[in-house]
């Protein structure tokens, strides 16, 4: 075989086995389709049904856990006056302010969101040592620096309808209200007390608390202490508290807790920015405060959508309590939403200290 030949064997050889030898051209490869329009319509559906799904429960979840930390933001700041009452050895107060704007002028009288550490000032026992208060006629007061000296100005010296009074540096308290600036009259702070005897007595006057320098304590976005539904010692009835926090429309004042040196809850009081005066008590039994959703203070009209219209009948909210004697400080859910004839607030704050502390405090 020539070389020619040889050649020509070899190259049908290499054709014979390559692809293209047999015609076949390489194929190319398979192009995905796109999304039908009716595809993408199911897919759309879909992602808004779960959306619909999701985003209640979602929202009831964020509602538990804002009022969850505005319970938590309360309690830990009365157990911080508790402390601060100890080592001071002459109290302290927790400063509940009702929803103001810049200028001071009430926004909601029944809600609050402004918490701040108040101090209780040194008592006031007159200008000189031989002050005395002359309690000539019952209920009035004659307040005098000693023979020789100009009257006291009680007014000048900061003192305020609501203060309290006790002669001898002993005894029983009573509320001073205003008369002048050397003569006052005064109540007992419980009723069943009788006045002080006749005479030229010392005195010792305990004035309101005031703020203190630290830095004021906001609420959770959305969550408000509802103090249209807080307040301290249930009536006879059991169907409402004996001193109501809430205020009348306008009302910008404050609600002051004060506790003694062991912790223990002292006294409130109820300040008006309308009338300047306070009214203040000692509970005998402890003091309740709602924290509960901004937007449900006052009541909403119950609807389908809304079964529960009220603070103290939802589910999301807390119950911070403080005992009397001890000041223990309690956090539980609202237990209930109870309807009907009977349904009230105070059988809603029952059926919550009834049930297991959430532990928010």
């Amino acid at each position: 075989m020539n070389n020619r030949s040889s050649t020509r064997v070899r190259v049908e050889s290499r054709l014979r086995f390559h692809p293209f030898a047999a015609g076949l051209a390489p194929r190319a490869p398979r192009r995905r389709s796109a999304f039908t329009l009716i595809e993408m319509m199911v897919v759309i559906l879909l992602i808004v049904l779960m959306t619909s799904i999701l985003i209640p429960v979602l929202s009831s979840a964020s509602d538990v856990r804002r009022a969850r930390e505005g319970a938590r933001v309360l309690s830990t700041l009365i157990n911080a006056a508790q402390m601060q009452a100890s080592v001071s050895g002459r109290g302290s107060a927790v400063w509940i302010q009702r929803l103001k704007n810049s200028s001071g002028a009430a926004i909601n009288s029944s809600a609050a969101m402004e918490l701040v550490l108040a101090d209780v000032p040194p008592p006031y026992l007159g200008d000189t040592l031989s002050s005395t208060a002359n309690v000539s006629t019952g209920s009035v007061v004659t307040f005098t620096n000693g023979t020789g000296s100009p009257p006291p100005n009680l007014t000048a010296a900061g003192i305020q309808n609501g203060d309290l009074i006790r002669f001898s540096y002993r005894g029983e308290f009573y509320v001073l209200t205003s008369i002048g600036a050397n003569v006052w009259s005064i109540a007992p702070l419980d009723s069943t007390q009788a006045y002080p005897v006749n005479g030229n007595l010392p005195f010792q006057i305990y004035r309101r608390p005031i703020k203190s320098l630290a830095s004021a304590v906001q609420l959770t976005d959305g969550v408000a202490i509802d103090l249209g539904f807080s307040g301290a010692d249930f009536n006879t009835s059991g169907t409402n508290f004996n001193f109501q926090f809430s205020a009348a429309s306008g009302d910008a004042g404050q609600i002051i807790i004060t506790f003694s040196p062991t912790g223990a809850l002292d006294l409130v009081y109820i300040v008006s920015s309308t009338t300047g005066s306070a009214s203040v008590f000692r509970p005998l039994s402890g003091v309740y405060l709602l924290v509960g959703k901004i937007e449900k203070i006052p009541p909403q009209a119950q609807s389908a959508q809304n079964p529960y219209p009220a603070n103290w009948q939802d589910f999301d909210c807390r119950w911070v309590g403080i005992g009397r004697q001890t000041g223990l400080v309690t956090t539980a859910e609202v237990a209930s939403a109870p309807t009907g004839t009977t349904a009230n607030v105070i059988t809603s704050l029952r059926l919550a200290r009834s049930s297991q502390n959430t532990g928010g405090n």
